[in-house]
């Protein structure tokens, strides 16, 4: 799916696109009050996050060219394997401190910066 869209519209504009619907997703998963809201908001922020990954990956490559892609991926996936570790860690502490809705809400500056510098 994020080849087809990537050809259709850009994968620069995928990119943004998926990004700024995650941002989006986000700020309405932590207004919902019900579940079944809350449920489809993730399946929003779930399907925008698949996409993320691959343009992003796609965009790095074409930006650093074949001679730099694999140090460029090795790179790369220190952070996604560091992630998994940390992510539980950080949003444990944050539900310790603060409601559940936090867990989304941290998210509405980041994509703020992000859809700005874009």
């Amino acid at each position: 799916m994020c080849g087809w869209l990537g050809r259709k519209i850009g994968v620069g504009r995928l990119w943004l696109y998926a990004f700024a619907a995650f941002t989006v997703a986000s700020g309405l998963c932590a207004l919902v009050g019900d579940l079944g809201w809350l449920v489809a908001a993730r399946v929003v922020q779930g399907i925008s996050a698949g996409l993320l990954v691959p343009a992003g990956q796609t965009i790095l490559g074409q930006a650093v060219g074949p001679r730099r892609l694999g140090r460029v991926m090795g790179i790369l996936g220190i952070a996604v394997s560091s992630g998994p570790a940390i992510g539980p860690t950080v949003g444990g502490l944050l539900l310790h401190a603060l409601p559940w809705p936090w867990l989304f809400v941290i998210n509405l500056p980041v994509g703020a910066i992000g859809s700005h510098s874009a």
